[in-house]
């Protein structure tokens, strides 16, 4: 269990004060010593920082409710090892006060849903070989928003690499492809590779 707030105040300018705030679970249940079962929940009160892309520029930070579900398993055959999972988020975004009145953000409140597997091979102590893919789909509560657009979507994220455990570093690498399809056909669809690391020293 966790809960914990981070509360921001401004000397100057006030507006800008923000109180976030989130309380969770999680668990996991072993069923062997190679297999488990995990799962986990977390509400959270937050807000979008000034520098994000998504900002709107109201008088006050955009504040939003999110709650984010996850519920997998795992198991281990020697060498090989399958993990598998889904999550899923749901977004509730609260009007904006402007200059001219309130900024609607109804039109923003969605569920995202992903699933996927990790299968990994460890041939030494140290290194271990993965492949993973997931799904990522997004429903939107309203069918188009402010600006008539349909914004849900269906996508896929494929990708290979290697994760180390030495002594004195530990992390992974990998690379591959993510594609991401718009229901509206006014909006183009995404299709890049990907790719991505973290090292802990």
């Amino acid at each position: 269990f966790e809960t914990g707030a981070n509360i921001g105040r401004y000397a100057g300018n006030s507006a800008e004060n923000y109180e976030d705030y989130w309380v969770g679970a999680d668990g996991r249940f072993d069923i062997s010593p190679k297999s488990n079962l995990f799962a986990g929940s977390r509400y959270s009160r937050n807000h979008e920082e000034r520098e994000s892309p998504d900002d709107i520029v109201g008088t006050e930070p955009t504040a939003f409710d999110l709650i984010n579900s996850y519920a997998g398993g795992f198991h281990r055959f020697d060498q090989l090892a399958v993990r598998i999972g889904g999550t899923h988020r749901k977004y509730d975004f609260e009007d904006t006060p402007a200059l001219a009145g309130n900024i609607n953000n109804d039109d923003r409140d969605r569920n995202q849903y992903t699933g996927g597997a990790n299968v990994s091979y460890r041939f030494t102590n140290a290194y271990r070989a993965f492949v993973e893919g997931a799904t990522d789909i997004r429903r939107y509560n309203s069918s188009v928003d402010d600006n008539g657009f349909n914004r849900d979507s269906d996508g896929y994220r494929l990708s290979a690499g290697v994760r180390f455990d030495r002594e004195t570093v530990k992390g992974r690498v990998f690379a591959g492809y993510m594609k991401q399809e718009y229901d509206d056909p006014a909006l183009s669809d995404v299709g890049a590779p990907t790719v991505g690391g973290n090292l802990r020293v």
